[in-house]
């Protein structure tokens, strides 16, 4: 192993000591690409001389931190994902009269904008019936500082690009706009939310969950724990329950024996039951 090696090795220590983020099955060139952007923004060259830099610097700990764990997104983001779940699964559910409670749960939700978005879609499809169902929607991350965002509701307009492009009439609808051009999330959808800190490696899953939603987290690790999560993923399902998952990731190998695929596009997987294994 490399002196540039062990000094990666040593900074992931660190960080494991310093939170609770454990990488043993995460993918080394993932981390390495997010430790690069503060190598650049400190103009370090090297791992040995960026772990020197962390010693006693606990300011610098909290935002390498960050950097690995918040995922920059928007609200709608693969737009086309959201359209193709609105038709064939919130759209049907709406029309099923045997339906009173929907579970879903936006995995890994970083700082809120896909959980409103859900909320957001659902209401559209549903519009007055979505009173006759009781819709929880469980969203979790394991950043702090990404969860007290998602509470608080309020976003730049950056953030909802999709929408004013795709949508800018529902915008007021959902959204009060505020005097600083910031968009703030309204009261109706933001009681369809709960928010929660849960390492879904770690902790507790939630289950009869009928959508769950991981997108864009199985990049970051290796094929080993992708196996153990889809697993853990379709225990937390119920029986004909769906799996969306990033526009880059995809079920192969023996994932393929709990989930088979609805729409090979949009990533979005159906839960295999035990006959069809």
């Amino acid at each position: 192993m490399s002196p540039e090696d062990i000094a990666f090795r040593l900074i992931l220590r660190k960080i494991e000591r310093s939170s609770s983020l454990d990488f043993t099955h995460y993918k080394d060139k993932c981390l390495k690409r997010r430790l690069r952007v503060r190598l650049r923004a400190l103009d370090i060259h090297s791992y040995k001389e960026y772990f020197d830099f962390l010693q006693n610097n606990d300011k610098e700990m909290n935002t390498l931190i960050d950097t690995i764990t918040i995922n920059v997104t928007q609200f709608f983001r693969d737009y086309t994902a959201f359209k193709y779940l609105q038709s064939n699964l919130f759209v049907p559910y709406s029309e099923d009269k045997n339906l009173f409670k929907l579970r879903i749960w936006s995995a890994a939700c970083s700082s809120g904008e896909e959980p409103y978005s859900i909320a957001i879609a659902l209401r559209e499809a549903f519009g007055r019936k979505i009173e006759r169902v009781k819709i929880d929607i469980f969203a979790t991350d394991i950043d702090d500082k990404s969860l007290e965002i998602a509470e608080r509701g309020i976003y730049p307009a950056k953030n909802l690009r999709v929408l004013l492009d795709k949508e800018p009439e529902i915008i007021p609808k959902y959204f009060d706009k505020q005097k600083d051009g910031n968009y703030k999330i309204k009261d109706s959808i933001k009681e369809m939310i709960q928010f929660k800190k849960r390492d879904l490696i770690k902790d507790a899953h939630f289950t009869r969950i009928n959508i769950l939603f991981c997108r864009n987290l199985f990049i970051y690790f290796e094929k080993t724990l992708q196996e153990e999560i889809l697993k853990k993923f379709h225990n937390d399902l119920i029986n004909n329950g769906y799996l969306v998952l990033g526009k880059v990731e995809t079920i192969l190998g023996i994932g393929e024996s709990y989930f088979r695929s609805l729409s090979v596009k949009e990533r979005v997987y159906k839960k295999r039951l035990r006959s069809e294994k």
